[in-house]
């Protein structure tokens, strides 16, 4: 079905550092109660991985700032990347 939307899935991941600011929280609804019951960074990534088979699929992501942070994150937690190596710039692709 081209073009037709066939899931959603969301994954909080639990912040490490920091709160939920009330700005935050206008902007996106969440709240610091919800992102406390979250998953940390790592078990998120594993959650990807088994659920979505992200290491086997190309990826896209607007910008490569998700790519960039995602590859940083995982290294200064010694967590695996979730990913494939075949990732597209939407921003550049579109």
């Amino acid at each position: 079905r081209a073009g037709e939307r066939l899931a959603k899935h969301r994954l909080l991941v639990r912040p490490a550092r920091s709160t939920v600011s009330p700005f935050c929280t206008e902007l996106t609804g969440l709240t610091q109660a919800e992102v406390d019951g979250g998953l940390s960074f790592a078990e998120a990534c594993r959650t990807l991985a088994a659920e979505h088979r992200t290491g086997l699929l190309p990826w896209a992501s607007w910008g490569d700032y998700d790519r960039n942070q995602f590859t940083r994150q995982c290294r200064a937690t010694g967590t695996e990347y979730p990913f494939g190596q075949s990732h597209t710039n939407a921003k550049v692709a579109f």
